[in-house]
């Protein structure tokens, strides 16, 4: 519901591995059908609206993403020293 009402979601405590569920959201494989933008996510394509946002967090000191993962994203890290 987040995705079609343009929602901001925040996922917390990420481990190193992202689950390939997310795939679609992080490529942004959005197209447009009928003048609606959608995108497959699951097994069902569902309405995608602009303003919606995905955060991620992780808890962890320093993380060693994939190099798919991190061409997908923006890290940016906030450790305090």
């Amino acid at each position: 519901m987040s995705i079609a009402n343009g929602n901001v979601v925040l996922l917390q405590n990420l481990e190193e591995e992202i689950d390939s569920s997310l795939e679609p959201l992080l490529n942004k494989t959005i197209k447009k059908v009928a003048d609606k933008l959608m995108i497959y996510l699951g097994d069902k394509d569902i309405r995608y609206n602009e303003n919606f946002r995905l955060f991620m967090t992780t808890k962890l000191p320093n993380p060693k993403y994939k190099p798919e993962v991190t061409t997908k994203v923006i890290l940016v890290n906030f450790t305090v020293k």
